[in-house]
Formats: C-alpha cells, sequence, structure tokens
C-alpha cells in the first residue's frame, strides 16, 4: 500500500507520476518506493518509456518560473537516477528514450545532479561478462584443469566427464542456478509485455531461458539412459532425483521443473526394469518434487514455497502464463486516461518475481571452469527421438502375448487346465484337442496364435430372434413387446406380456 496516494483507486498516469516526483525528498530518499516501483514496471503497457520521459521534460519546462521550479526538477533528477538503477537494461536498449533523458538532463541545468547516461550497459556487456567467467575459469583450472602440464606442487588435475555425472548433486544444483540467474537477468521488461500481449515474436532472452530449460530436461534424460544396466540407471535416477532435491532447497524452481520434466518424459516412464528397482524412498521423494510443481489448484504449492522464499529462481512459464491469463481477465483502463488499479498491481507483482534475480544471487559459489562445461553440455545435448530410440536399444519393448496372462507356471505352454481359463473367456475358441496338433499336452505359442487368427477372420453369427415368454398382464390400450416391439393381443385377463427374459 502506498503511504502517499490511495493505490486502490484508479489515478490518470500524470498523477502517478506526480506522485512519483514527490516521493523523493531534496536528498535522494525515496519516501514511497512501492509507488514509484509501480509505475516504472508497468508503465511499458501504457504508453511507451519514452513518452513518460517527455512528460518528465515538459514538467522541467513549465515549471521554469515557478518558486517550486528548483526543487521540482532536484526530485526528477532524484527519480530518473532512481529509474536507471532499477532498470539500466531497460533504458540502455531503448535509443529513442536515451535520446529523450539525454534532453531532459541538459534542461535541468547544473544545479541539480547529475545523470550519468554513459554508465548504461551496452549491448556487449552481456558476452563480456561471459569472456570474464571464461577468463576467470582458465585461471581457476590452469594449475590443475587447464590443458598444459601442471605446475609443480599443484593439487591433481579434476578430471570432468562431458555429463559431469561424478559431480554430487548440490555442486550440479549451484551451476544450474548460476546458468538460470544468467539467463533470466537478461529478460527485460519489453519482454514480458510483449509477450504478454503477443505484439511479436518471441524475445530472444525469452527463447534462451526457455530452450536452457529444455537442454536441462534432455540432459537429466541422457543422465539416466546413458548406464547400460538397469542397475546403473536406477542409481543415476536417484542420482537425478537427488539434483532436484538440491534444488528444491535452492528455490531454483526453474530447473526444478525441467528436471522433473524429463524424469517425467516417455523416454524414462517406459523403463520398467530401472523403474522397479527404484528404493520406496526415492519413489516418495520423486511425488514431493512433481507436487511442489504441480499445477494442481493453480500452482498453488508453488506458489506457497515462493512466498517463504528469501531468494528464488521463479519457473518462468507459470508467470508467463498469469501475464496472459490476466491481460483478458481486466481491463487496462478503470476510466479515461486511468489504468485499472488492481490490474497494475498484479502488473507489478507479477513482473517483480521474474525480475528478482537481478536483485541478489544464492548463498552459492560456482567453479566458473566447471560452469562453461555444463553450458558447452546442455548445448551438445541429443534430440528427443535420440533420447526415445537409446531408451528402445536399453529396455526393448516387450510384445503382448496370451501367455503372459494365461501361462501361469511359465513354463511357455499353456496346459489343458490353463486353456480352460482361456476358454472362459474366449468361447469361441475351439476344444484343446482341436488345437494340440503335436499331441505334446500342451498348446505352443504358434498354436494358440494360428487358433486367434481364425477366430478373428470369422465373421460373427447374426444375433437370434428373441423368445418370447409371455405372462398374463391386463390391459385397457393397445400395448408392444418391450423385447420384439410387436403387438400383444387380449384385453383384460386375458392380455398377454413378454417378460423380455
Amino acid at each position: 500500500m502506498s503511504c502517499t496516494m490511495d493505490l486502490d483507486q484508479p489515478h490518470t498516469l500524470d498523477e502517478l507520476l506526480h506522485g512519483c516526483i514527490r516521493a523523493f525528498d531534496s536528498q535522494g530518499k525515496v519516501r514511497d518506493p512501492h509507488l514509484v516501483r509501480l509505475l516504472l514496471v508497468t508503465h511499458a503497457w501504457y504508453l511507451p518509456p519514452a513518452q513518460l520521459a517527455a512528460r518528465l521534460l515538459r514538467t522541467v519546462q513549465d515549471s521554469g518560473g515557478s518558486a517550486e521550479g528548483p526543487s521540482l526538477r532536484l526530485k526528477i533528477s532524484h527519480f530518473v537516477q532512481y529509474w536507471l538503477r532499477a532498470f539500466p537494461r531497460e533504458v540502455a536498449t531503448d535509443p529513442e528514450l536515451v535520446a529523450t533523458l539525454r534532453g531532459l538532463r541538459e534542461a535541468l541545468g547544473p544545479g541539480t545532479p547529475p545523470i550519468h547516461l554513459e554508465s548504461l550497459p551496452t549491448a556487449g556487456d552481456d558476452e563480456d561478462e561471459e569472456e570474464e567467467e571464461e577468463e576467470e575459469a582458465e585461471g581457476v583450472s590452469g594449475p590443475s584443469g587447464g590443458s598444459g602440464p601442471p605446475l609443480p606442487g599443484a593439487p591433481p588435475r579434476r578430471k570432468a566427464a562431458l555429463l559431469l555425472e561424478h559431480l554430487p548433486p548440490p555442486e550440479l544444483a549451484a551451476l544450474l542456478t548460476r546458468l538460470e540467474l544468467r539467463a533470466l537477468s537478461r529478460v527485460r521488461l519489453q519482454d514480458l509485455v510483449a509477450f504478454a500481449r503477443a505484439a511479436a515474436p518471441v524475445s530472444p532472452p525469452l527463447r534462451r531461458v526457455v530452450a536452457q530449460a529444455n537442454s536441462i530436461a534432455r540432459w537429466v534424460q541422457l543422465l539416466v539412459l546413458s548406464p547400460p544396466s538397469a542397475a546403473l540407471r536406477a542409481r543415476a535416477l536417484q542420482r537425478c532425483l537427488s539434483l532436484g532435491q538440491c534444488l528444491l532447497e535452492l528455490r531454483n524452481f526453474q530447473s526444478l521443473q525441467a528436471v522433473v520434466g524429463g524424469l517425467g518424459h516417455g523416454a524414462i516412464a517406459r523403463l520398467r526394469q530401472t523403474l522397479v528397482l527404484l528404493p520406496p524412498d526415492c519413489a516418495k521423494l520423486w511425488g514431493l518434487l512433481a507436487e511442489s510443481l504441480s499445477s494442481t489448484g493453480n500452482f498453488v504449492r508453488y506458489r506457497s514455497l515462493l512466498r517463504r522464499s528469501r531468494f528464488a529462481v521463479p519457473a518462468l512459464g507459470v508467470h508467463l502464463r498469469d501475464l496472459t491469463a490476466l491481460e483478458e481477465a481486466l481491463p487496462d483502463w478503470a476510466a479515461p486516461a486511468a489504468p485499472h488499479p488492481r490490474k497494475m498491481g498484479r502488473r507489478l507483482a507479477i513482473a517483480a518475481t521474474v525480475l528478482a534475480a537481478r536483485e541478489g544471487g544464492p548463498p552459492v559459489r560456482c567453479d566458473p571452469a566447471l560452469l562453461r562445461l555444463l553450458t558447452v553440455t546442455l548445448e551438445l545435448g541429443q534430440t528427443e527421438e535420440q533420447l526415445y530410440q537409446l531408451s528402445l536399444q536399453r529396455e526393448p519393448r516387450e510384445r503382448a502375448s496370451i501367455f503372459r496372462r494365461f501361462d501361469v507356471d511359465g513354463d511357455g505352454r499353456i496346459s489343458r487346465a490353463e486353456f480352460a481359463v482361456v476358454r472362459q473367456n474366449f468361447p469361441h475358441l475351439r476344444l484343446f484337442g482341436d488345437l494340440d496338433t503335436d499331441r505334446d499336452g500342451g498348446l505352443s505359442p504358434p498354436e494358440v496364435l494360428a487358433e486367434f487368427l481364425r477366430c478373428s477372420r470369422v465373421p460373427p453369427a447374426p444375433p437370434s430372434a428373441p423368445q418370447h415368454r409371455l405372462k398374463p398382464r391386463g390391459g385397457l390400450r393397445p400395448t408392444t413387446c418391450d423385447a420384439c416391439k410387436g403387438p400383444i393381443w387380449g384385453l383384460r385377463e386375458k392380455g398377454l406380456k413378454c417378460s423380455g427374459e
């Protein structure tokens, strides 16, 4: 709730803008950060950011000769500085907005704190950050994990398989969390607005987050499918469940959703020989992880965990779904030029959850060399078709057979007693002696298959005409037989009725 304006009531954008300006004091302290953040996060749904800056410029120009002009210009300068600190990527990627802010800086004059537009991030800053991480990785892994010979006295090299199956689940969870934070930090407010309104194709930052989640899901499947034996696959599945538990403890819901989705894929779900070896406590953990992101009650369990978390990597798909649903649920405007207050509040809550990854990191540290290796692993993953074919190689399909149901003793033949049970379910089969062509006292698979094929080619016999079972019945009007639909003749006690039995 705002302390300077009643945000439960509709206000025009100009009123909200002037309220944000008044929320700053001469020292730059914000008395009402909720109001300021509400306008900065949601204004892009109602007007382009450059137009918001243009309104600030107009306010500065109109206050030139007024008594409150110097104080107003000072507060506007603090407001713009807050804008640049809170949303540097959004400002930097909007050339029209940057040009308008330059004009505003000139209009404010030398008596106000400077607006440093030159410190905004550039398009290559993301790549620079990755290069710094790679250089740091080389520095970390040079003595023990680089390509050159180890230095004297250096610790032994740490060998890393491409799948990283040797790493403990907590370390893998930390690496995945770092990757998710890097991807989510590039999502801008403009991306959310365009997605919610379907005004343009999905932006590259959003596509990258989704593609990374799909890569994690396929990587998890490959971790389970790589071992050749069912026992080793069950052990790999247990490690993936432990990874999911670590992700839940870190509140990395984005990666957890990918891991649960990968383990629930058909390539894994069909591995009966593997799943039967899973201990009961692992099966219980699997259910717990799936329940934490279940869509039941509009993801009520996930939302409860998210509210109680100090740090979280949100499940992006859930909140994108919320944005699209909100577009249809409430109108944009409650009155002319006044945005709908409830819709503004919901947009702020959803966007703030998605963009929270910028404001802090998890209480974990990652080896940059392993982070780079995991990135390469996810990029070189197999396709879903390749994973399913690998699943079929590990555990081929079992053909359905009558023997699995009626060969009770498992000797590969159906005895006379077993055939009696079969004939109760399939009365059109011939007698046992007619089918036992080799007279060995049992039916082989070819003999049973030949009989079932014969029965499938025999057309079904037409239903016989119903037989009347008439009982005395009285009546005063003509009626018909319920079974044959023919008329029943007779009056009063001389009438008859078909019982249909």
